[in-house]
């Protein structure tokens, strides 16, 4: 497994935010499962979409919207809407990729999300 750092997720990952999501509030997580005839024509069989407000974000202000592709969450169960984004970590193995990210919550607890996926797509304003 290898931990990518903020300069080389850059390079070697074009969806990357690079510049960091630190204080993106989420608004919302979707997940969708996708029928068998676009698993066979598109290789996805599900999809995390988590939706942000990256307006009050310290760097990266674009940011609405990152979709994961064949996903799978470590804890299905943790409600992350509402949540503050404070940093995160990449790791990749064998062309997956997992995505650890750490939150605060109103109450300014700490969570941990994880998420791993083979392609995440970023969509901007």
């Amino acid at each position: 497994m290898k931990c990518l750092s903020n300069q080389s997720k850059a390079s070697i990952l074009d969806w990357y935010w690079s510049k960091g999501l630190h204080d993106a509030k989420i608004i919302n997580k979707r997940i969708s499962f996708f029928p068998d005839y676009y698993e066979t024509s598109r290789g996805f069989y599900n999809c995390i979409e988590i939706n942000v407000d990256s307006s009050n974000a310290l760097f990266d202000r674009s940011i609405v919207s990152l979709k994961f592709y064949n996903c799978k969450e470590k804890d299905p169960e943790l409600n992350i809407e509402g949540m503050y984004w404070v940093n995160d970590t990449v790791l990749e193995q064998w062309g997956r990729y997992t995505l650890k990210i750490e939150f605060f919550s109103s109450d300014r607890k700490k969570h941990l999300y994880e998420i791993s996926f083979e392609k995440c797509i970023v969509v901007r304003q």
